[in-house]
C-alpha cells in the first residue's frame, strides 16, 4: 500500500486537476513505488470512499499522456475514442435553464480541461440531441463562447439536423420523461400514433431522450406486454424468453434503437447528430 504525504493528499483531494496529476506522478516516480498503481489505489482508499476513488480514476483516465507518464500503455483505439465528460446534475440543470454566462463558464471549463471531443460526447450523452439542439439555439449569439471553443457558430441548418423527421410536442416529451407510469404509457401511445411506425417512433425516442431516459422507459414497460403489442414491437429482453417469444418476428426496442444508433451517430466534432 502506498500512502501519499500530507502535501500530496492536499493536491489529490483538491479541485485542481493538474495538481492531482502532478502529485500522482510524483508518487509513482519514486523508485520504490514505480508501477505499483494497485498499491496507490489501496492507499487512496484509506481517505476516499469507493465513489470518490472511481470519480478520480475516471477524471484522470481521459488524459492519455498522463496515463503513459505513469506507465499505463494506451492502445491507439482508446485514445482515438475520447471518454464523454460526465456532467453533474447541477451542471445539466444549468445547461438546460441557467444563465448564458453560467452555461459559457461550464462549457469552456470542461473544454479546457478535457478537450472538445470529450465535451461534445458528454453533451450528447447528458442532454440527448434535442436538448443539445435547444442549447445551441440559446448560445448561437454568444460570440465569446464559440471563440473560446475555437469552433464556428452553429447555423440553423446544423441545429435542424439534430431533430427527427417527426417532432413530438414538448408536453409529450415532458410526460414521457417525468410523468407517472400511466401517463407515460398514454403519451408514448399518442406519440406512436402520430408516427409512421416503429422506425420513426424509435428514431424520435433516440433523438429526444438521453440514454438514461431511454433505459428507464425500457425498464418501466418491460413487463407490459399489451403495451408492446399495441406498438407492434417485442418487449425489451429480460434474460428470460418463452418459446413463443423466441419466434416473434416483431422488432424489439433494442433492435430498433440499435438500428437508429447506426444511422444517427455523433459526428467528428462531437456535437452534431446526423438524423436520416
Amino acid at each position: 500500500m502506498i500512502l501519499p504525504t500530507e502535501q500530496q493528499w492536499g493536491f489529490i483531494l483538491g479541485e485542481a486537476i493538474e495538481a492531482k496529476k502532478d502529485a500522482i506522478i510524483e508518487i509513482l516516480s519514486n523508485p520504490q513505488n514505480r508501477g505499483n498503481i494497485e498499491g496507490l489505489v489501496s492507499g487512496l482508499a484509506t481517505r476516499m470512499n469507493p465513489t470518490e476513488v472511481e470519480s478520480l480514476v475516471r477524471e484522470l483516465s481521459v488524459d492519455a499522456d498522463f496515463l503513459q507518464s505513469i506507465g499505463i500503455d494506451v492502445p491507439p483505439s482508446e485514445t482515438d475514442a475520447p471518454l464523454p465528460y460526465v456532467f453533474s446534475d447541477q451542471q445539466i440543470n444549468i445547461l438546460i435553464s441557467g444563465s448564458l454566462d453560467n452555461v459559457r463558464d461550464i462549457l469552456l471549463s470542461v473544454e479546457q480541461e478535457f478537450g472538445i471531443d470529450s465535451l461534445g460526447a458528454g453533451l450528447v450523452s447528458a442532454l440527448g440531441s434535442y436538448k443539445l439542439g435547444t442549447l445551441l439555439e440559446r448560445t448561437m449569439s454568444d460570440a465569446a463562447l464559440w471563440a473560446g471553443l475555437e469552433m464556428p457558430v452553429p447555423t440553423p441548418t446544423d441545429i435542424r439536423s439534430m431533430t427527427a423527421n417527426y417532432t413530438p410536442s414538448s408536453a409529450i416529451v415532458e410526460v414521457i420523461t417525468n410523468g407517472e407510469i400511466g401517463e407515460k404509457r398514454s403519451a408514448l401511445l399518442e406519440m406512436f400514433s402520430e408516427t409512421s411506425g416503429p422506425p420513426e417512433f424509435t428514431t424520435a425516442l433516440a433523438v429526444f431522450l438521453n440514454e438514461n431516459e431511454l433505459s428507464r422507459l425500457a425498464i418501466d414497460f418491460s413487463d407490459d406486454r399489451s403495451f408492446w403489442a399495441e406498438l407492434g414491437m417485442s418487449p425489451p429482453s429480460s434474460g428470460e424468453q418463452s418459446i413463443d417469444d423466441s419466434h416473434s418476428e416483431a422488432p424489439s426496442l433494442e433492435e430498433e434503437l440499435l438500428q437508429t444508433v447506426g444511422v444517427n451517430g455523433i459526428d467528428s466534432d462531437g456535437f452534431g447528430v446526423a438524423v436520416v
